[in-house]
Order: C-alpha cells, then sequence, then structure tokens
C-alpha cells in the first residue's frame, strides 16, 4: 500500500495550498472589526478607536477661531486687592467652621 513519492508530492502540494488559502481567510478575519464588516460594535473589544482628525496634521491651523478676539488674563504688578475664600467644613471630618474666628489650621 505504499504511495508513489510523485503522488505524496502532490498531496502535500494540494494540502499546502489549501492551508495557505485558510491562513489567509482566518487573517482577513482578525482583522475585521464594527467599521468592516457587519460585526456589532459590542464584539469589538475593549481595545479603544482612535478619533481622526479632518484634516492632517501639516494641515491644522493652530489657536483660536478667525476674527475671534481672545480675552487671556495677564498678571499684574501689583495687587489691588486679595479675597481670602475660608472652608466652611472640614474636608476629613466635616467639623463646621462656622462662628470661628481664628482660622488657623488644626489637626483633626
Amino acid at each position: 500500500m505504499a504511495t508513489s513519492p510523485l503522488r505524496r508530492l502532490e498531496n502535500l502540494e494540494a494540502e499546502i495550498e489549501r492551508l495557505q488559502t485558510e491562513n489567509a481567510e482566518l487573517r482577513c478575519r482578525l482583522g475585521m472589526n464594527s467599521n468592516n464588516s457587519h460585526k456589532p460594535p459590542s464584539s469589538d473589544g475593549y481595545r479603544k478607536n482612535r478619533a481622526r482628525s479632518a484634516l492632517p496634521k501639516e494641515k491644522r491651523s493652530f489657536g483660536g477661531q478667525k476674527g475671534h478676539n481672545g480675552k487671556t488674563p495677564y498678571a499684574v504688578e501689583e495687587l489691588d486687592r486679595v479675597v481670602v475664600h475660608p472652608p466652611k467644613v472640614c474636608k476629613r471630618c466635616g467639623r463646621s467652621f462656622e462662628g470661628e474666628r481664628d482660622q488657623r489650621v488644626v489637626p483633626c
């Protein structure tokens, strides 16, 4: 029942071709997601999609809208007033500071 070497070679070549076709199909399936197939978005897994800009990086201009005058706050040489906003309650223990004149920091 021994097969001839030529027959065995033909069988092996056919098997190689079948496996290469299967490999190509599986690689194609591996790259599918909800954007390029009929699969629902929930099947995409936890990989985060990168948002792409409509314009390439080199075409984008920086800053605000054209014609819009910005309002940037600048530092001043001398302050005209200082407003102190003490907390009403301790954020660690919840003790109220109402009615206390001395606003020192005390350990809880």
